[in-house]
């Protein structure tokens, strides 16, 4: 879910901190990729136009999260991008909520769509709804990126908790995802809409300090506001729209003086706590470029497991070994060269060189001589038939973002 109204408040208030990319703007780049969010996609948008349609292997596994992996990894690794999937791990306790709510939608929808009464909008809205990512969906991504030589992490905690982390340490140049609490973990660089299609909208990026300098907020504050707009871990405060919620942080500078000022007591001062630590002190999962390091594909193991396991097309996927193996021969040669400076990105790029930069052109103005006039500075998816599915009613143990 993320953090709700956040894209349309800094879209609002903030638009400076958004800019249209492509995919040529990440050439030569590590991108941390939140492994969650693209599987799901991949699950819904790999699926027929007609209802409940899978791409499936010959035993009916669906394998729709294959394609859209396997297209996009070998897509970006052919255009000169590395991409880092990283898993969440455990789901905070406090998650748990709004993931029994997923479950539940999810099972209301599949009876729902038991009635004959439906419209096609509706039926294709409430097909959606059904589609969960289980265990068996990333166990089979985390075996095909082995098998690639593309390194993957596990993360201890919320995936974009680590994708944030690697992205702030300079080892990635920004963390891909649509989730927006991805800056509320402290992202410096955010990147929505990145796929390979051309017929859908160009990438974005936001830039977590021109976010807080448009808002005219810091960090904490930010985090706060985030809090009260509504999150993953705790419902949002009743009578605090997105303007409210902005207005009151901006004039009383956190939520406790904020609910204090609106007389505001059925609030748990505990949950806020809680809250607030599992944003601004997550579990991470650290890494370096040493253990990052891609390795050769596993030709006949790739083989093995897309084609006679899971029924891909072969002279589909010989196309994509093909591309395979010439792209990561580049990556390997470039690897040298990102690991032998694995601090300056971040130390070029990050929150703290854009303040050192501008202390050091107000420290230049302030030199400058009075009576001196200030001057402006100028894919291809690749698996057999798709075939109809039953569906099952979601339990517990089916996760998804």
């Amino acid at each position: 879910m993320g953090i709700q109204g956040l894209a349309k408040l800094i879209t609002s208030k903030a638009s400076a901190a958004i800019a249209s990319k492509s995919l040529q703007n990440y050439k030569g780049q590590l991108l941390a990729i939140d492994a969650s969010v693209v599987i799901y996609q991949f699950l819904i948008a790999m699926r027929g136009a007609s209802h409940g349609t899978n791409f499936e292997s010959r035993d009916g596994e669906v394998t729709n999260h294959l394609v859209g992996l396997w297209a996009r990894s070998v897509g970006l690794l052919q255009r000169d991008i590395f991409p880092i999937f990283v898993f969440d791990g455990p789901a905070p306790k406090l998650k748990a909520a709004i993931l029994q709510g997923r479950i539940d939608k999810c099972n209301n929808a599949i009876q729902a769509l038991e009635s004959d009464d439906l419209d096609g909008e509706m039926r294709a809205k409430l097909d959606k709804r059904t589609v969960r990512m289980n265990s068996t969906h990333v166990n089979d991504c985390k075996k095909l990126l082995s098998l690639m030589g593309l390194p993957f992490i596990q993360a201890e905690g919320e995936a974009e908790a680590t994708c944030a982390a690697l992205v702030k340490s300079g080892i990635c140049t920004s963390l891909v995802t649509e989730d927006m609490d991805a800056l509320t973990f402290g992202t410096p660089r955010l990147s929505r809409d990145l796929t390979l299609s051309k017929r859908k909208n160009s990438p974005t990026e936001i830039q977590l300090d021109t976010v807080l300098e448009s808002l005219q907020l810091n960090m904490d504050q930010f985090v706060d506001l985030c809090i009260l707009l509504g999150c993953d871990y705790c419902p949002k405060v009743p009578g605090l729209g997105l303007v409210r919620a902005y207005e009151g942080i901006q004039k009383n500078g956190c939520i406790e003086n904020l609910l204090a000022a609106r007389k505001v007591n059925n609030y748990n001062p505990n949950l806020l706590l809680e809250v607030r630590e599992l944003f601004k002190n997550p579990a991470v999962t650290t890494c370096t470029y040493a253990d990052l390091r891609p390795t050769a594909p596993d030709e006949q193991g790739i083989i093995q497991f897309l084609h006679k396991e899971k029924s891909f097309s072969p002279y589909r996927l010989e196309a994509g070994l093909s591309k395979l193996k010439v792209s990561h021969a580049k990556v390997s040669k470039k690897w040298v060269q990102l690991s032998q400076a694995p601090g300056q990105l971040a130390a070029s790029t990050g929150p703290a060189a854009v303040a050192s930069r501008k202390q050091k052109v107000n420290k230049e103005e302030t030199a400058r001589p009075s009576s001196t006039s200030s001057k402006k500075g100028t894919s291809d998816p690749t698996t057999s038939k798709p075939k109809t599915t039953t569906r099952k009613t979601a339990t517990s143990q089916s996760k998804a973002k």
